[in-house]
């Protein structure tokens, strides 16, 4: 970058923060004087933190205040490597947090506030220089949409100062995208809010090469429509999207874990759905339905060992779709018969994974028996 340019870039930057953090202070005072009984309704809280804001900006800006106020980083938990809240109740009660319990409080504000609010996961670095990312995603923290744009937010590391918001003067609210990448990089890109989004492999280099490349870099990514998008799906399939960028962002062994893991949940998603068509007796819509969920059950299959849990749902999937096609079809429909036995010796194989005395392999055993037996007798008609 041509000395001149960078230092425009910078100029800009630094004046963005520094009018942030004056534009917020009386904000940030209320904030910080919510009676403490608030915290036990969280309505209650968001309405007395959302009075004296003027904009949605503002809005978030005192939800963000009270919650790097409120909590606490939980390090002996962080040490252990174990979350210890279950809920949001029990970080309210508790005061202390990992990054996602701050990133889910911020969340739950949000929405009694009104405010459309995303979690983000990703990577983080706490110095500025040229390092490998880790296997899987080592941070969480927000996007929140207020006055018509997207804005980033990092409570969690709010409360300390770092190698960032050292040299840039600036806060993790409201952090400019092009300072927010240097040290934050989201698993799926359009969370970078950049018109063209940094690769993995361009924010493990330094610092400058980043900044070389945002500098001259074109706009190749309509990320708002993809966060729109994304926003409108089922929260099952937004999981299953989420990991599937996520991977094909950074195909590591771990991310392509976590994939398999989400296909295997949105497997049970499409059966769920599969289930309640059956019901309804839609046996057009149902066996499409089967089908894809099968395929997505068995590709995860192939990259991750399966629980017992999961096995049982494979054995199921094959075993339901069996009946599905064998009631559809007519006595002398060979070929439609014909695969009914093949879905049915799968889920028997399935089930023989299974431990001795599982109960839903002693159950579904006997199922598969029988249907086998009237497969064979019209087959062999």
């Amino acid at each position: 970058m041509r000395p001149k340019l960078k230092l425009c870039w910078i100029t800009a930057l630094l004046l963005i923060a520094f009018t942030s953090r004056a534009q917020y202070q009386s904000i940030d005072r209320h904030a910080q004087k919510a009676p403490s009984e608030l915290s036990k309704d969280l309505p209650a809280l968001a309405e007395y933190l959302a009075a004296p804001a003027e904009t949605e900006a503002e809005r978030a800006r005192a939800f963000f205040t009270w919650v790097v106020d409120y909590l606490r980083y939980d390090d002996a938990a962080a040490r252990r490597g174990k979350r210890i809240n279950q809920s949001i109740r029990d970080i309210l009660q508790r005061r202390r947090g990992l990054c996602m319990d701050y990133a889910r409080l911020f969340k739950a504000l949000c929405g009694y506030g009104g405010l459309r609010c995303a979690i983000v996961d990703g990577y983080v670095r706490t110095k500025l220089d040229s390092r490998e990312l880790p296997p899987e995603a080592n941070h969480s923290w927000n996007a929140v949409y207020a006055d018509g744009r997207w804005l980033l937010v990092d409570a969690t590391w709010a409360s300390s100062a770092d190698e960032l918001t050292t040299r840039f003067e600036t806060s993790y609210f409201d952090t400019p995208p092009a300072l927010f990448v240097l040290n934050h990089l989201p698993q799926q890109p359009m969370w970078q809010l950049l018109p063209c989004p940094v690769s993995a492999e361009q924010f493990t280099s330094s610092v400058s090469q980043v900044q070389a490349y945002l500098s001259r870099a074109d706009s190749c990514m309509a990320y708002a429509d993809s966060i729109r998008h994304q926003l409108r799906l089922p929260s099952a399939e937004q999981q299953l999207r989420k990991m599937r960028q996520a991977y094909d962002f950074h195909p590591s062994v771990d991310n392509q874990e976590q994939l398999a893991h989400a296909m295997l949940d949105y497997a049970v998603h499409l059966d769920e759905q599969a289930e309640a068509l059956a019901l309804a007796d839609s046996t057009t819509a149902l066996m499409p339905l089967q089908q894809r969920a099968i395929r997505m059950a068995r590709e995860a299959a192939e990259w991750v060992e399966l629980q017992d849990w999961q096995q049982q749902l494979l054995a199921r999937l094959h075993i339901n779709h069996a009946i599905a096609l064998y009631q559809a079809a007519e006595v002398t429909d060979e070929q439609m018969l014909t695969k009914a036995l093949q879905y049915t010796e799968e889920g028997l194989q399935w089930l023989e994974k299974l431990p001795e005395g599982h109960y839903y392999r002693s159950y579904a055993e006997r199922q598969c028996r029988q249907l086998l037996e009237q497969l064979h007798y019209w087959l062999d008609k």
